[in-house]
């Protein structure tokens, strides 16, 4: 086991075909992370939507106060109507009235209902909150996936024009040994056909480095004309990744997982608020109003202080039979608790999974980058031998393009092997809350 090793990642990124509009700005790991977070569009949803949970939770304690309500009426009479002073009866006269009433009502018992509303309200928060954490999460790692492929398509770039410059020195010697006389014809056909494939490979690579540009700029909704140009990365020192143990007890802490724990409470909260509806309810109500008639001789304001009705009422109301709905939803309440702890235990199950398998990979990607680290040595060596072979004659193109083909194949192994090392302990330093940027 590989108790720790320096990874040097020595990135040298070139401009192509850059404009004065571009941008020269050089972006670090956490700037683009830092971009990131304030300009996506999916974190600002959801910033919205924890902003309306917000106000229905305001809404829910806003439930508790008395509900109050005023009106006022005014209506015309004509044909048959009554005069309110002597009671007789008025034939074909237009008649006048008014009257204002303002009312206020509250329930001081129905079971509880509000209070586990109110809770509800406040676990629909809870989970929204850890919803745009979750969102927060996958943005980070989206980011840091695609800037750690820029600098990996970047060193790929860099080994390519290596390649390439051999290729092209090897040209060069073939078609003077040729010129003399001292190498077949053949031997500069193969090598001028082994610098052409690998400037096929080098229109590859650049290709490789501006579509990964193009995916991080467009993860950081950059504005048109500006350009990501990645920080190079210095020597790094890679430690051993966390026990097992450790990332079982960094994925509990995860989104996730409480967003999980928080679907059963309230659930739980939504049953009891169900139950709550087969209780009574207790109300108090108060009313105060008033009229005017223009059947009496009384002047407007006198009659509105003459006609004052005031009043207050308590009741009761008690459910017998509301076509079972209430028993009906309490039952479906109830099996919704069940559902939400099986999603929570196959979620858990999942997630614990998933920590074993990555925790496999972590440990299989070590080894593997000792592995390849000993296969470049030895395919060096080889390509090294062999080429000192093919400059006195004693081998052929073929022969030597193989064996530059198989250092060139393990030299890119290596880098992508340290690369997706490194990106899957940023992800584990992520989840497990430590400083991403070394901070």
């Amino acid at each position: 086991m590989i108790r720790g090793y320096r990874l040097p990642f020595f990135i040298t990124i070139l401009l192509f075909g850059l404009t004065p509009l571009y941008s020269q700005k050089i972006w670090s790991l956490k700037e683009c992370v830092e971009y990131a977070l304030e300009s996506n569009i999916d974190i600002k949803e959801r910033a919205i939507e924890v902003e309306q949970r917000e106000n229905l939770l305001k809404q829910q304690l806003f439930n508790y106060l008395p509900s109050i309500n005023s009106s006022i009426n005014h209506s015309m009479n004509w044909g048959r109507s009554v005069n309110l002073q002597n009671l007789e009866i008025i034939h074909n006269k237009l008649s006048h009235a008014t009257s204002a009433n303002l009312g206020a009502s509250l329930n001081i018992f129905e079971g509880n209902i509000k209070r586990y509303n109110y809770q509800s309200a406040q676990i629909d928060l809870s989970i929204s909150q850890k919803e745009s954490e979750q969102i927060r999460d996958q943005v980070v790692a989206e980011v840091i996936r695609a800037y750690l492929q820029l600098l990996l398509s970047g060193e790929l770039l860099e080994l390519s024009k290596l390649n390439l410059h051999e290729s092209e020195a090897q040209v060069a010697r073939a078609t003077k040994l040729v010129e003399a006389g001292s190498a077949p014809l053949s031997t500069r056909l193969e090598m001028e056909a082994q610098a052409s494939s690998e400037r096929v490979s080098l229109v590859e690579a650049r290709n490789g480095v501006e579509e990964a540009r193009l995916h991080l700029e467009l993860l950081l909704n950059l504005p048109q004309g500006e350009r990501v140009e990645p920080e190079p990365m210095r020597e790094t020192t890679i430690e051993l990744p966390p026990t097992v143990e450790e990332l079982l007890v960094g994925a509990e802490r995860l989104p996730q997982f409480k967003i999980a724990e928080l679907t059963v409470e309230r659930a739980e909260r939504e049953y009891l608020a169900a139950k709550g509806r087969l209780l009574p309810t207790i109300y108090l109500s108060a009313s105060y109003g008033t009229f005017f008639s223009d059947g009496r001789e009384e002047r407007f304001f006198e009659q509105f202080k003459e006609n004052r009705n005031p009043s207050m009422g308590m009741g009761l109301s008690i459910p017998i039979l509301n076509n079972l709905s209430a028993r009906s939803n309490i039952k479906n309440r109830k099996l919704g608790i069940e559902s939400a702890r099986l999603q929570q235990k196959k979620g858990r199950d999942e997630l614990y999974s998933n920590v074993m398998r990555e925790h496999r990979v972590l440990l299989s990607q070590q080894e593997k980058i000792a592995a390849t680290e000993s296969n470049v040595a030895a395919m060096k060596e080889s390509f090294n031998h062999v080429k000192s072979k093919f400059e006195v004659g004693l081998v052929n193109g073929v022969d030597y393009s193989i064996a530059k083909g198989n250092l060139f194949k393990a030299q890119s192994e290596l880098l992508q092997s340290k690369y997706h090392y490194l990106f899957q302990l940023k992800i584990i330093d992520l989840y497990l809350r430590r400083a991403l940027f070394g901070e």
